[in-house]
């Protein structure tokens, strides 16, 4: 049994994602889906909340509207894993190490697990992600992406998605991150589906990534210094990129340059880099 959570603003995707379901989660699988009209009423963690808070039964679904599943009798697999008290979440896509500083979870290679496609309406292209190592069926995992996560209602209720993120962005990193602390997160690839929006990384994005990993309080067991050199450019260059201004940029590097995490040689190197865009950085846009 599974209650399927939606934050809802597009009836169309909503009633072909209803209609798909029905259609693919397998038969006389007992299942709700608890629709959560949400035009930009409330943030995505409140609507995710009241939705758990409705949900009958003991699995939740988190989900976008705009997917489709392709694979049959998906709810039972997904029930099965659940089963696992050690199992915190379950989603399609994540990544088993996160870096000191706020990024995404596809950046690190090897260390990124997806089962899930995207396609453009506009190209008409579709474009599949599968990056998997794992021929058991889940591969273990901290942070998830939030298209698809899932968990028993017991482990919400510890947790719950944290209202103090206001907007559509975050939620993710956060809620997995915060569960990880107490239960094992994994990413299945038993269950694909297509999603008809790739993201966009914008401005609004960033800043809720950046609040997500101050909230989550981040404690690392194992540092390697080369990601965390990776992952301090990436911040720093997104930053740049998605225009900030100088004042921010620089504040939020010397918030998340760490030597314990970065290592003598790589603080240096990310030292330079705090100097290179003092230099090379408007002081406005």
């Amino acid at each position: 049994m599974l209650s399927i959570i939606v934050s809802s603003y597009q009836k169309d995707y909503f009633d072909q994602f209803s209609e798909n379901v029905n259609l693919t989660i397998g038969e006389n699988f007992v299942y709700e889906i608890i629709q959560i009209w949400n035009p930009g009423a409330m943030g995505i963690c409140e609507a995710y909340n009241k939705g758990a808070e409705q949900a009958k039964y003991d699995n939740l679904l988190f989900v976008h509207e705009d997917i489709f599943f392709e694979t049959e009798n998906w709810g039972k697999i997904l029930c099965n894993y659940l089963r696992e008290d050690k199992t915190g979440c379950l989603g399609i896509a994540g990544a088993n190490y996160v870096p000191y500083t706020p990024s995404p979870w596809w950046i690190i290679e090897n260390y990124r697990f997806s089962h899930l496609s995207h396609y453009n309406a506009n190209t008409k292209k579709r474009f599949d992600y599968i990056f998997t190592t794992n021929n058991t069926g889940l591969q273990e995992c901290k942070l998830l992406d939030g298209v698809f996560i899932a968990c028993r209602k017991d482990v919400w209720g510890k947790v719950k998605f944290n209202q103090t993120l206001k907007g559509f962005h975050g939620y993710d990193i956060l809620f997995s991150l915060v569960v990880s602390k107490n239960y094992q997160n994994f990413v299945t690839n038993q269950i694909l589906l297509v999603h008809y929006s790739a993201g966009s990384l914008t401005k609004e994005w960033l800043k809720n990534v950046i609040l997500a990993y101050k909230l989550a309080d981040i404690r690392h067991l194992n540092i390697d210094k080369k990601i965390e050199l990776i992952a301090f450019k990436y911040f720093a260059n997104q930053l740049r990129y998605l225009i900030f201004d100088k004042k921010e940029i620089i504040q939020y590097l010397k918030d998340f340059i760490s030597f314990k995490h970065l290592g003598l040689i790589n603080w240096l190197k990310a030292k330079r880099k705090i100097q290179y865009i003092k230099k090379n950085t408007k002081d406005e846009y």
